[in-house]
């Protein structure tokens, strides 16, 4: 009887042991389905990511918006008509200043760093036949390389201004002129605010009536 017993007792562990490991591969099969669910393309992991994704691609899409708005806003307060963020832009609002465009009453912000490397010879940006009347805000950028060689009067960054240049500073370049002579402008009869300079300004005659200066040539 006790042989018969032990026996009927090894039995039962035999069963329970595979119902154990049965159960174990069920669970491990579910598991695996479980994760291949949740992690390949289409699954609950994969499209949580794109969720996301599209969440952050739409809330950089409305901050650009708001800035843009902010922008607009700002421009009709300060009246600003010109944004410029490029050598090309910086070219372009020049040649309408010498083209006769005074820009009085308005203004004109830079928004970014320009590099002048490529200019040889930089034309600048307003005469005394055609002065610059507006408000040029550099927005505490710089401009590099700036380089000048001319014979005429009144050369820099800016020629001749009646209005304002401030926030504005020359990192690097060489100018040289006859008279007039300024990195920010030849001649300003306006404000120069908050500006600086760092490129060499040379006069290059030997006679009495010339005028140069680091920020401004002449007022």
């Amino acid at each position: 009887m006790i042989i018969l017993k032990i026996k009927t007792k090894s039995k039962e562990q035999g069963i329970t042991l595979i119902a154990l490991v049965i159960t174990i591969i069920v669970l491990l099969i579910l598991a695996g389905v479980t994760i291949n669910l949740t992690l390949k393309e289409g699954g609950i992991f994969g499209r949580a990511q794109i969720a996301a994704k599209n969440y952050m691609e739409a809330q950089e899409k409305e901050l650009e918006e708001l800035g843009k708005f902010e922008n607009t806003v700002n421009d009709t307060i300060n009246n600003v008509t010109l944004r410029i963020s490029d050598e090309k832009g910086l070219k372009d609002f020049a040649s309408e200043v010498n083209g006769g465009k005074s820009f009085a009453g308005e203004t004109i912000v830079l928004q970014s760093d320009i590099n002048l490397s490529e200019e040889e010879n930089w034309t600048p940006i307003g005469s005394e036949e055609h002065p610059f009347a507006g408000t040029f805000d550099g927005g505490g950028h710089k401009i590099n390389n700036l380089k000048i060689t001319s014979e005429a009067e009144n050369i820099g960054l800016f020629g001749y201004s009646t209005g304002t240049i401030k926030n504005i500073g020359i990192e690097s370049g060489k100018i040289n002129g006859k008279t007039n002579i300024g990195a920010i402008c030849g001649c300003s009869t306006g404000l120069i605010e908050r500006c600086y300079n760092k490129a060499s300004v040379t006069i290059n005659t030997t006679t009495t009536d010339n005028r140069a200066g680091g920020i401004i040539g002449q007022r």
